[in-house]
């Protein structure tokens, strides 16, 4: 259906403004594409996952090759 989604994950995301300490979240999705994605083809996928998922307004984010999903290491914080 959309082969140039290469990898994708959704998560809910907590955005904060210092200033104002004013708390926001949004529905985040973060997108690695082989190829990119024609913007009429981004808004189907955007749709197609709004349903699938059951959220409205999500934030659609390209990683580029920022990301790499399938290779996530894990780091630990000191105390």
């Amino acid at each position: 259906m959309f082969p140039q989604v290469e990898e994708l994950a959704v998560t809910h995301t907590i955005f904060s403004n210092i200033a104002t300490e004013r708390l926001d979240t949004i529905n985040t999705v973060l997108v690695k594409y082989n190829t990119p994605l024609p913007p009429a083809k981004e808004k189907e996928f955007i749709k197609y996952l709004e349903a699938r998922l059951q959220h409205k307004s999500l934030q659609l984010i390209n990683v580029g090759n920022q990301l790499s999903f399938s290779t996530t290491t894990s780091h630990q914080t000191k105390k």
